[in-house]
């Protein structure tokens, strides 16, 4: 884990007992921080957004768009000025780029904004990635981290005795502390165990360890919709559908579960709105 000085230090600083108010007014990242996610439903659930502290997970079955949300995510962000850096362990940041560029059309307008990497990904264990946030956080203000996934993150300190459980609480336990001491919001992308084709993945489904939902604020699970098992006896096609659905199944702020429904548009996931609701938009 994190050196248990650090760890510590979140707590020595002040150790008497005062008004829970007094305390909450001195905290690094109020409550009243937050940092919209450009998706209105879940900011409306979110009371306003995410917030430096939280450990998001966005989890899915693999290929099912989880990268291309938290992308989605990053584009509304750095379009707010918050600073983003990316650790990308499974794709090419040179795709990561690719999928930026097309989201505005604008190549160069979009390489203007606030989104960062380091300069290489040497490595997995998490005081490594907590080096290279705390000197983001120093030199480009980062508010936001993002972190392509999971399976890829070592660590601190390992024992050969630790089971596969204990890892991975380990490693979700440093991300929330990193996010607290250095006050920013970590996206974690996370895969799903195996399950039946067309069933919709829910929150303990997360493969592994119920540590990773249990310790994380807030939770997504990203779902592409497959056709129906009768479009299914063409010869040749498509097996999913255009549209994604996004769940929101964990949310410590005010308990709100949502979902959406999106569309891929030059590789931004859009949220699909209903006719009634645009009427009601631009009544």
């Amino acid at each position: 884990m994190l050196e248990e000085t650090n760890i510590n230090k979140l707590f020595e600083d002040e150790d008497n007992i005062e008004k829970l108010h007094a305390v909450a007014d001195r905290e690094q990242t109020p409550f009243e921080s937050a940092m919209s996610t450009g998706l209105p439903v879940f900011d409306d659930a979110l009371l306003g957004g995410v917030r430096q502290g939280d450990l998001i997970v966005v989890s899915g079955i693999s290929g099912h768009g989880k990268t291309s949300f938290a992308q989605t995510l990053t584009y509304h962000l750095a379009h707010q000025s918050v600073p983003c850096l990316w650790f990308s362990y499974e794709v090419n940041l040179s795709h990561i780029q690719r999928k930026f560029d097309n989201m505005s059309g604008d190549k160069i307008a979009v390489r203007t904004l606030p989104i960062f990497a380091p300069t290489r990904t040497t490595s997995g264990r998490v005081d490594w990635i907590a080096d290279k946030i705390r000197q983001g956080v120093k030199e480009q203000g980062i508010k936001c981290v993002f972190i392509d996934h999971l399976d890829f993150i070592v660590p601190t300190t390992t024992r050969n005795s630790e089971s596969n459980v204990l890892y991975l609480t380990q490693i979700v336990m440093e991300l929330k502390s990193i996010a607290l001491e250095l006050g920013v919001a970590i996206f974690l992308m996370a895969h799903v165990k195996k399950i039946p084709r067309g069933e919709e993945p829910e929150m303990q489904d997360i493969a592994h360890a119920s540590a990773i939902f249990q310790n994380a604020d807030i939770v997504f699970i990203v779902f592409r919709i497959a056709k129906e098992q009768s479009k299914l006896i063409e010869s040749s096609g498509d097996i999913f559908t255009n549209t994604t659905k996004i769940k929101m199944v964990k949310n410590r702020v005010t308990g709100r579960s949502k979902f959406i429904r999106c569309e891929m548009i030059n590789d931004q996931l859009m949220e699909i709105i209903d006719e009634e609701d645009m009427e009601k938009i631009f009544k």
